[in-house]
């Protein structure tokens, strides 16, 4: 049981660092993204 923990953490640890780095290197696409879509919902009101 103890075991099958630890593996856990360890993939749960594994999948944070790969989602964090990931974000890291497509933030300035992400904040792009996000002003696309605040400037296209301010021309919606």
């Amino acid at each position: 049981m103890k075991d099958t923990i630890q593996i856990y953490k360890l993939t749960m640890l594994t999948i944070i660092a790969i989602s964090t780095g990931y974000i890291a290197w497509h933030i300035d696409e992400l904040i792009n993204a996000l002003l696309h879509i605040s400037s296209a919902l301010q021309a919606l009101t």
